[in-house]
């Protein structure tokens, strides 16, 4: 059913794969092209919501060291259509075949249906951005404020603090939510002798 809601991976894209050092994520995935592959020993899915901006994320992702065993990662391709009303019913699908889904997008709707997504399962949810900046009023206030009873955990990546309502961080500590990785912390805190000028 998954084929029904989802585009195969561009011909040039999986070319390339077979172009890539055998130690790279590209040649030890499973790649939706022709026919959409056998699930069964997969554990993480990617599916690309926005057809460019997916395609341009997998050219740099093909080529990092694949830290998986082999077969292991399948790409999905891209969904038809950039919409929630795709993505919930094939994310619920992989949850369903407890595989672990990573959605390559920029829609803020597209966050929320992942939730939803989860949702559907009635599991407990670890909701991790990865983003510069918090898109509550957009993305994740419906959810956090009130606390949704099934979210356990919500950790943001990439946060960058100086562009974050201070009202929003306190909240975050309040409800234990906060698990948040400053941009500027990842640049600033170097080992001490990383700094001893070198010669």
């Amino acid at each position: 059913m998954l084929q029904n809601w989802l585009k195969t991976i561009p011909a040039p894209l999986v070319k390339t794969t077979g172009q890539l050092p055998k130690n790279t994520l590209g040649p030890n995935m499973l790649l939706f092209h022709g026919q959409l592959p056998d699930l069964k020993k997969i554990r993480v899915a990617i599916i690309g919501a926005g057809e460019k901006e997916a395609n341009a994320v997998r050219e740099q992702l093909y080529r990092y060291e694949n830290p998986f065993p082999a077969l292991s990662v399948a790409d999905l391709g891209n969904l038809r259509k950039n919409e929630a009303s795709f993505l919930i019913p094939v994310l619920y699908e992989l949850l369903s075949g407890k595989i672990v889904p990573i959605v390559i997008g920029t829609k803020n709707d597209l966050a929320r249906a992942q939730f939803l997504a989860y949702q559907d399962t009635k599991a407990l949810v670890n909701m991790v951005a990865i983003d510069e900046t918090y898109r509550g009023q957009d993305v994740y206030d419906a959810v956090l404020h009130p606390r949704h009873p099934l979210l356990f955990h919500f950790g943001q990546i990439g946060l960058q603090v100086h562009q974050t309502p201070a009202a929003d961080i306190q909240h975050w500590k309040k409800q234990n939510l906060l698990s948040a990785t400053p941009i500027w912390w990842l640049f600033t805190c170097r080992p001490s002798d990383s700094r001893k000028p070198r010669g």
